[in-house]
């Protein structure tokens, strides 16, 4: 054995560790995302339907080919109740993690734990969309490339701010390479905010909308203190839009979760309904039925009840139709500020 041996072994060891603790980290968030349908399997197995179902299988009336795991009372019931144990011990951690953290991290420490963790997860998504973590993104220090709009230009993020306004995700950053090399300018010290000369109507009416609270969003200084970030840590291929689900929102909930805490906003608004269910963790019936009324949605924070969390329509063309046009729009951000009392 040479004098190097037992630091090659050592390394392998080193190495097997940080994948298995990896893929524990991407299995545990995995697992608490599939929640939502393991509740749908256990209101199953509470309901009539299955009780008519094990009884014709209990007649002969099921085929025999068709598997039937669902139906055998003492296999759904140990799964479920396995389910519970599992959830009890990872809260229990989550509890013990949170107490020894005290949501005490900085707003660029979790600006790295996020990189971090979006580097190993690589690509992932859906039948319909495939997010990445944008290599623009990853090389600077904010936690989304959006609040390279606002938010990027205070360095003392710690001390908190007055508006987070929170997307679903950033589209595909290479269909606009413009902004791109706006932000990649931001990044090394050439130019302050990225909008200057090619609004698009979401921005647009977004300026707008923002004049609510006295704020001209076009300036560095806006006239509060404004954060713009996006819910997902991904970033598309291909289309701009379309596919994005609540359950790949919540996939990066942790993060979103530290950002409110590091940054502590006064108020969160949410552009769009599946943005504020990932948000605030309700469900909404007649989203677009309210804000046609001029009316937000508003709920406290979980876990910081002191911020009310606002949901509103997105600025876009779809989003702004689909509340009655921007008379309605503007109706539910005068409530929001006039509720809020917030004012530049």
């Amino acid at each position: 054995m040479t004098k190097i041996d037992h630091i090659i072994k050592m390394e392998k060891i080193f190495d097997e560790a940080k994948r298995r603790q990896n893929a524990l980290e991407i299995a545990i968030a995995d697992y608490k995302n599939f929640q939502p349908s393991i509740q749908k399997l256990e209101k199953y197995y509470s309901s009539k339907q299955w009780k008519d179902d094990f009884a014709a299988d209990e007649r002969g009336e099921i085929p025999s080919h068709i598997k039937r795991g669902v139906l055998s009372e003492d296999g759904i019931y140990d799964l479920l109740e396995r389910n519970k144990e599992i959830m009890d011990k990872l809260d229990s951690l989550d509890e013990e993690k949170e107490d020894s953290q005290n949501h005490s991290m900085t707003y660029l420490e979790v600006v790295r734990k996020a990189q971090a963790y979006a580097k190993k997860r690589g690509e992932y998504g859906n039948s319909s969309v495939t997010l990445y973590p944008c290599e623009t993104w990853l090389k600077g220090n904010q936690i989304n490339l959006w609040n390279y709009w606002q938010g990027h230009q205070y360095k003392d993020l710690d001390k908190g701010v007055d508006i987070l306004l929170v997307g679903q995700d950033w589209g595909n950053p290479q269909k606009d390479p413009r902004t791109l090399k706006k932000i990649e300018d931001i990044q090394s010290g050439k130019r302050d905010s990225f909008l200057i000369d090619h609004a698009s109507i979401t921005d647009k009416n977004m300026e707008e909308l923002f004049k609510c609270f006295g704020c001209d969003i076009e300036k560095v200084n806006p006239g509060l203190r404004l954060f713009f970030t996006n819910y997902s840590l991904g970033y598309r291929y291909g289309n701009e839009t379309g596919g994005m689900t609540k359950a790949l929102l919540l996939k990066d909930a942790e993060f979103f979760d530290d950002l409110v805490h590091a940054i502590k906003p006064k108020i969160i608004i949410c552009l769009g309904k599946i943005t504020y269910e990932a948000v605030t963790g309700k469900v909404t019936k007649g989203f677009t039925d309210k804000l046609k009324q001029g009316i937000p949605w508003s709920t406290p924070y979980s876990g910081l009840e002191n911020i009310m969390v606002y949901g509103v329509a997105h600025c876009g063309s779809f989003g702004t139709n689909n509340a009655g046009g921007m008379k309605n729009m503007m109706k539910a951000w005068k409530e929001i500020a006039r509720e809020s009392g917030i004012h530049s």
